[in-house]
């Protein structure tokens, strides 16, 4: 496993990388996860036709040198998993939690004979299986602090929404506007019949004229 093969998705194309340091079996159904600190972290698979666990188990690829360098880890503890394959694993903060996948029994991988029920935790910090996550570090949700100053923010917001109507206040304005405009219409016609008509009541006709005065 000295040649990793990278894909570039910037420009989609692939190229070979060296790797160098400890001699890591090849293997397959493994697991691969990425670290925080650009470590590429693998456990686990088959080899020999799925007859063998590889050896080791647990080791690393360091993506920050050039070339690449493998790391064997070694571990001794309680809470290891057995030999696995076909397995999940995800990283969560320092930690890499793997499940599922099936065991080494009768030498080789069967599904139907040993399967894996269990989680294993595995602390990246240090390559270390333990019981639990401790303040795993993930990032916690955005959470706004409080304004130091509501009253400016009301003010603010209630001036916001009255420089900006909304969808509905504007047509019920232009309806009353055009209403309004008829309405002034209908009464100025109103008012000047009705003064013609005052006009004509006050006129009085002269006998042997046609002036009304």
């Amino acid at each position: 496993m000295n040649l990793i093969s990278i894909y570039n998705t910037n420009i989609g194309s692939w190229s070979l990388v060296n790797a160098t340091g400890d001699v890591i079996a090849a293997r397959r159904s493994h697991s691969a996860v990425l670290n925080k600190n650009g470590f590429i972290v693998i456990y686990g698979g088959g080899a020999n036709n799925y007859t063998v666990a590889p050896n080791p188990a647990l080791a690393t690829l360091d993506t920050n040198s050039m070339p690449y360098k493998w790391s064997a880890k070694q571990f001794n503890s309680m809470y290891a998993p057995p030999p696995l394959a076909y397995h999940s694993a995800q990283i969560v903060g320092d930690y890499m939690i793997v499940a599922f996948g099936v065991s080494l029994l009768n030498a080789k991988f069967d599904l139907a004979t040993a399967p894996n029920n269990n989680i294993f935790i595995l602390d990246t910090s240090n390559y270390t299986w333990v019981s639990s996550i401790v303040n795993a570090n993930v990032n916690p949700p955005v959470v706004n602090p409080p304004d130091p100053n509501p009253t400016t923010s009301k003010s603010s917001t209630s001036t916001t929404s009255t420089d900006n109507p909304s969808p509905i206040t504007i047509p019920l304005i232009a309806g009353l506007g055009s209403l309004l405009g008829v309405f002034i219409i209908i009464a100025s016609i109103i008012g000047i019949v009705f003064c013609c008509r005052k006009k004509r009541e006050n006129y009085i006709a002269t006998p042997g004229t046609n002036t009304r005065i």
